[in-house]
């Protein structure tokens, strides 16, 4: 089984919370913490100083002087939006999204891993 670890459990491992700690000590040990960029975007943003490391979005990066700006391609939908991968369950301290999650069958609670 795989654990995808939401910002609010990493902020709260980073902190070195109970029972958080323990727990993603034991999810990183056994290789079953899996990961998404959104996760880790809100991760860099929330750092002390990581604003400043992204590009504003109001204002692109310019092109070099005297280059020509390429077209982006257009967006792609996802294959399959919303799907649920096989295997991974969510862990979050957030209640809204602990509720998406357990309506959905995959949350991950702690007391699921018998370290509580």
């Amino acid at each position: 089984m795989s654990v995808l670890v939401d910002t609010s459990v990493w902020i709260r491992f980073l902190s070195n919370r109970a029972p958080f700690a323990a727990e993603m000590d034991s999810l990183l040990a056994d290789d079953a913490v899996v990961g998404h960029e959104f996760v880790y975007g809100e991760l860099l943003v929330g750092d002390r100083g990581g604003r400043q490391k992204l590009p504003h979005p109001r204002r692109p990066p310019r092109p070099p002087h005297g280059a020509a700006p390429k077209r982006p391609p257009p967006p792609q939908p996802p294959a399959e939006p919303g799907r649920v991968v096989a295997g991974v369950r969510l862990g979050t301290a957030d209640g809204p999204l602990a509720a998406v999650a357990d309506e959905l069958g995959i949350a991950y609670r702690v007391e699921d891993s018998g370290c509580a």
